[in-house]
């Protein structure tokens, strides 16, 4: 690896670690301009002409170029001469989107009103697929278009500064979210098997299951049922099951994308003792504020992970890139609208205590921009956050334990 010009870092802030000249990989000599492009997965160098690339960027088929003023293979939203061509690229991107949210409001939208007028007993999940995958993106699209008519398309600074942040953001590991993700995904894998042992077609039976879980056999293997009756064991292992395929989904997908950020910024420690305490509190919070139907899944945990990244996003939005917080907030609010139209499947409580819960952890250990990326857990931290691991795993332990035993039994 070789350091670029540290001129690629000019006009970032000073106190983080995006700031500094990333580490890219060395460009061949005598190449003056060239571009990476993916053939299936494999990212292939290709030399070409000033021409070539710039239509090249457009098209989006570059996924980094080379160019003379960097010392190494770079993205292209860094080098200031392909400007126009990242607008351009930009631009077709934006189209596509705008197609694939109109055919997916076509699609979900037809799925929901037939699900509606046949009075589906599934149609309230059917209508969040709709409002997810159909109505949030065409949103998305008409609120950026009208941010674009109104403030214009952003400039190079700003971008490059987005772009290097992510590429600091990419280039550190994040193993302890990962593992944790596996966890919960090996969890409900086991969930599923533990219902669908026995006889009669197997793998009909876990497909069946993989949708949507039986009821008993949550509560037997940890949900949070209410009252406790003594069982305050079940404020943490209801963070490790999940009640089917879309809920598993959509927290493994939200836990890996919150959970990777937090990591990169504090430490795999500190995202671990967030994600625990916040699972505890939102559980409390669940208790006291929503008697009745157990309760399953880890989004108090990964909405305490999102309560810390809004902290951190709001006390140093000079710092950071100019879009983070904004985006942290409307997952917020996204995550407010989903639980008012899905109130009948979503524990409002467990999510809001949980939320707090994280908002309470980043308000001491976030006081210092120059402590994001370069984080040093103090003795407490450290020793908290080996609590958590251990509690956590003694609760995984449990689970698998208790769905081992009732296999075949449900």
């Amino acid at each position: 690896m070789a350091e670029t010009d540290p001129e690629l870092a000019a006009g970032t802030k000073a106190d983080v670690p995006w700031a500094e000249a990333p580490q890219l990989v060395p460009k061949p000599e005598g190449m003056q301009y060239g571009y990476v492009a993916l053939e299936g997965t494999r990212p292939v160098l290709h030399e070409c002409t000033q021409e070539q690339l710039e239509e090249r960027v457009a098209s989006g088929e570059a996924v980094e170029v080379v160019v003379p003023e960097i010392d190494g293979i770079a993205p292209p939203s860094i080098v200031e001469e392909l400007w126009p061509a990242v607008l351009e690229r930009e631009r077709r991107r934006r189209e596509r989107e705008r197609q694939a949210a109109f055919v997916n409001v076509l699609i979900f939208g037809g799925i929901s009103l037939y699900a509606i007028q046949s009075r589906d007993p599934w149609w309230q999940i059917v209508l969040i697929m709709f409002v997810l995958f159909g109505v949030v993106p065409l949103l998305q699209y008409l609120i950026g278009a009208l941010r674009r008519r109104v403030s214009g398309e952003g400039n190079f600074e700003e971008t490059r500064e987005r772009t290097l942040f992510g590429y600091w953001l990419g280039a550190g590991e994040v193993t302890t979210t990962t593992w944790c993700v596996r966890v919960l995904v090996g969890v409900f894998a086991l969930q599923v098997l533990s219902v669908s042992v026995g006889t009669g077609n197997l793998i009909g039976r876990i497909l069946a299951n993989a949708f949507v879980l039986p009821l008993d056999p949550l509560i037997h293997s940890g949900a949070l049922v209410k009252p406790l009756g003594g069982e305050w064991w079940r404020l943490l292992t209801c963070g490790l099951l999940h009640g089917g395929l879309l809920h598993i989904g959509f927290n493994g997908m939200a836990f890996k994308a919150v959970g990777e950020i937090l990591e990169r910024f504090y430490g795999g420690a500190v995202m671990v003792l967030t994600f625990f305490l916040s699972v505890l509190g939102g559980s409390i919070a669940s208790v006291l504020l929503m008697p009745g139907k157990p309760s399953v899944g880890a989004s108090g945990g990964i909405l305490g992970l999102v309560g810390f990244l809004l902290v951190v996003g709001v006390r140093h939005r000079e710092s950071l890139p100019a879009d983070f917080a904004k985006s942290i907030i409307r997952s917020v609010l996204f995550m407010a609208a989903l639980g008012v139209l899905a109130r009948d499947y979503i524990d409002n409580a467990a999510h809001a205590g949980g939320f707090l819960v994280g908002c309470l952890i980043a308000l001491p250990l976030s006081r210092e921009v120059s402590e994001i990326g370069r984080f040093r857990e103090g003795k407490l931290v450290r020793s908290l956050s080996w609590v958590a691991i251990g509690s956590m795993g003694l609760a995984t332990l449990w689970v698998v334990f208790q769905l081992l035993a009732a296999a075949g039994n449900f």
